[in-house]
C-alpha cells in the first residue's frame, strides 16, 4: 500500500513534512487555495529538489513543471485549469490525481493516474463528514475499477488492513497525521 498525507488547508509545516517524505516515504499533498502563486513557490523551493519529487499540488499546476514536483491533483473545487499546461503534464513524468466523493465519479476516473475517495470512514478532521457508501458496494466498485484508488477520511493506521480488505491501493492521512505526536504513531 502506498502512503500519502495531506496539509491542513492553507496551513504548513515545511519540517513534518519533511519528516513524513524523508523518512516515511510519504507522497505529500499540498492544498494552499489561498495561497498566491508567489507564496507557493517560495514554500517549494524551501524543499530539495528530491523532496519536491513527493510533493503533489492541489492549485498552481503551472509550478509542478517548472520545479520538478510528483504530480497534481485535479479537486472539485478547482475548476479552472488551461488544457494546454493539463496537456504538457500529461506528457511529461508527473502524475495526475483526482478527487472523487461517489461511486460514479470512481467509475469515471479512467484518465487518472489514481483517484483519492472520500471520505471511507467517518472524517477526523471535518466535523459530520461521513461516508455515503456501503463498504460492500464499495468494495464491488473498487473491483471494476482499474485505476488506483486511494483512501481519505477517518485513515489511520489501525485500519490499513481494512483499507486493503476493501480494496484500496493507497491511505492519506490527514487529521490522524495531524494529531499523531510522533512519527512513531503512524509508522
Amino acid at each position: 500500500m502506498k502512503y500519502y498525507l495531506i496539509n491542513k488547508v492553507n496551513e504548513i509545516n515545511i519540517e513534518v513534512l519533511k519528516q513524513y517524505i524523508n523518512d516515511l516515504n510519504f507522497k505529500v499533498h499540498l492544498k494552499l487555495p489561498a495561497w498566491s502563486v508567489d507564496s507557493v513557490r517560495f514554500l517549494l523551493k524551501e524543499f530539495s529538489s528530491s523532496e519536491r519529487k513527493s510533493l503533489v499540488l492541489h492549485s498552481y499546476y503551472e509550478l509542478a513543471l517548472e520545479l520538478g514536483l510528483s504530480g497534481i491533483h485535479i479537486n472539485s473545487w478547482y475548476k479552472e485549469f488551461d488544457n494546454v499546461l493539463l496537456n504538457k503534464i500529461r506528457t511529461s513524468n508527473l502524475s495526475i490525481s483526482k478527487s472523487c466523493h461517489s461511486l460514479q465519479e470512481l467509475q469515471d476516473g479512467e484518465s487518472f493516474d489514481y483517484l483519492v475517495f472520500s471520505p471511507v470512514f467517518s472524517s477526523i478532521s471535518k466535523e459530520n463528514y461521513h461516508p455515503k457508501v456501503s463498504e460492500s458496494k464499495l468494495t464491488e466498485t473498487l473491483k471494476k475499477v482499474s485505476t488506483p484508488v486511494v483512501a481519505l477520511g477517518g485513515v489511520t493506521p489501525d485500519n490499513y488492513s481494512k483499507l486493503s480488505e476493501l480494496g484500496f491501493k493507497g491511505a492519506m492521512l490527514s487529521g490522524f497525521i495531524w494529531d499523531a505526536k510522533n512519527l512513531k504513531e503512524v509508522a
